[in-house]
């Protein structure tokens, strides 16, 4: 009696299975069986004593469908340890599970070492996420080491996602990155191989009806979930769509010595693993953004001093968040002469002429508003950077019947995208600090 199949791949699923690329992102559009893919390609050498497989997902809760399908593992003598999360069979060879859910916990698989790394929907996590657990992908062995990832466009690391796999490179295409180790070169190979539900012959046959809601769905989300078309990757509730930071991309000014009429936003870091950021602005494009990591309040304040009187901004164009430590370094250069401008972004909206909107807070106010003048080009961006965009496009919104406006806190946007938006609000800062500079004495709700 010949055995029972297990598992038997599509052609798409052939391709991600036999491709020797060191990495490879696989899928794009719903129903392409690309988690089944990750699962059984993390198979391919269970029979060698010392092989050791991980799949990670960004939650527990989404881990555990993948755990699930995985019982199947069963039928080829596998024995799963609950506790570890972790296959063991017969051969030698393991696959465990795992997650990475709050920042940080990346740095929970530092000394591990794994052949084989499976990242579902790998547009969840973000990019240090990514090659903090992908640098566990080493061995002392013959067996090849491989990462694997799927994807739909969307999601948090959308921007990453697209830049590592997508942009400027054609599908099914190897792509290399040389270097020298040891005085011989060596060269990496990635590749993104889509796949779509037309390619999941099981699926069509099935479910068609699965088929028909994808084609139903609103433009843009038929684009993304039905085509994998992964510049259709906004969502609905975005406060900043990546379309409005490339419209708005511009060549830097020449920054002169003295920046009378320059203005200087600040976000003091909160939290250990935050970043203290200034954002300097010039006639409304964004110039130069400086990051200090681990910075006392007085060594902030030291910095920040030396900025004004080195580019000789007025301090009053220098706006800063006083909410937490930044009350600290708003009161040492207050104690130095320099008065500059308080922002408490829990404050009551400004009274401005002609907003139609009214705002839960001023941190709403501000977002939104800097999102209304990127969109009409009154903003430029005069440099490149993917944090800063990355933290822009993650921010969302709502809009009640009365049309007040709420833009979700810096703590919320930090439990669902790992880190905090410290470089856009310092852009924000920057920018909104002249309609502040004559609201000196601001009142709590």
């Amino acid at each position: 009696m010949l055995p029972e199949i297990l598992w038997k791949p599509q052609p798409s699923q052939c391709l991600m299975l036999t491709s020797s690329a060191d990495e490879i992102l696989f899928g794009g559009a719903k129903g392409g069986g690309k988690s089944e893919a990750l699962l059984f390609g993390a198979l391919r050498y269970i029979d060698r004593m010392g092989y050791k497989a991980l799949i990670v997902r960004r939650t527990y809760p989404r881990l555990k469908e993948l755990i699930g399908r995985a019982m199947c593992f069963k039928q080829l003598s596998g024995h799963y340890n609950k506790q570890e999360k972790t296959w063991k069979f017969p051969g030698g060879g393991s696959i465990s599970f795992g997650h990475c859910q709050n920042p940080g916990d990346e740095l929970n698989y530092q000394g591990h070492q794994y052949h084989y790394i499976g990242f579902d929907q790998v547009e969840e996590f973000t990019e240090e996420m990514f090659l903090v657990i992908s640098a566990c992908g080493r061995k002392a062995d013959d067996i090849p080491v491989r990462i694997r990832a799927t994807a739909n466009p969307g999601g948090i690391g959308r921007i990453w996602v697209r830049k590592r796999w997508i942009q400027e490179k054609l599908p099914n295409v190897k792509y290399y990155t040389q270097g020298v180790v040891n005085g011989k070169p060596v060269k990496l190979s990635s590749m993104f191989i889509p796949s779509t539900v037309f390619d999941n012959k099981i699926l069509l046959e099935h479910n068609p009806e699965y088929v028909l809601f994808l084609q139903n769905l609103p433009e843009k989300l038929k684009r993304m979930y039905l085509e994998g078309d992964f510049e259709a990757g906004d969502e609905s509730d975005q406060l900043i769509e990546y379309r409005y930071i490339e419209k708005a991309r511009t060549d830097p000014l020449q920054i002169p010595e003295v920046l009378h009429e320059a203005t200087l936003g600040v976000d003091v870091a909160r939290f250990g693993d935050d970043k203290t950021v200034f954002a300097f602005m010039e006639n409304n494009v964004l110039q130069k953004i400086e990051e200090f990591e681990k910075k006392d309040i007085a060594e902030v304040a030291e910095l920040l001093t030396d900025r004004i009187e080195a580019y000789k901004i007025k301090p009053e164009n220098v706006g800063v968040d006083t909410v937490g430590l930044g009350a600290g370094v708003y009161d040492i250069c207050r104690s130095r002469g320099l008065i500059l401008t308080e922002i408490i972004s829990g404050m009551k909206p400004l009274e401005l002429k002609g907003d139609p909107f009214s705002y839960r807070n001023l941190r709403s106010q501000m977002l939104w508003r800097f999102r209304e003048c990127l969109m009409k080009g009154e903003i430029k961006i005069g440099i490149d950077d993917d944090i800063l965009k990355e933290e822009a496009i993650a921010v969302r919104y709502e809009i009640s019947n009365e049309r007040l406006i709420a833009i979700e806190s810096k703590e919320e946007v930090k439990r669902r995208i790992g880190r905090s938006t410290n470089r856009l609000d310092a852009a924000v800062y920057a920018w909104f600090v002249r309609e502040m500079k004559s609201y000196r004495k601001p009142h709590l709700y």
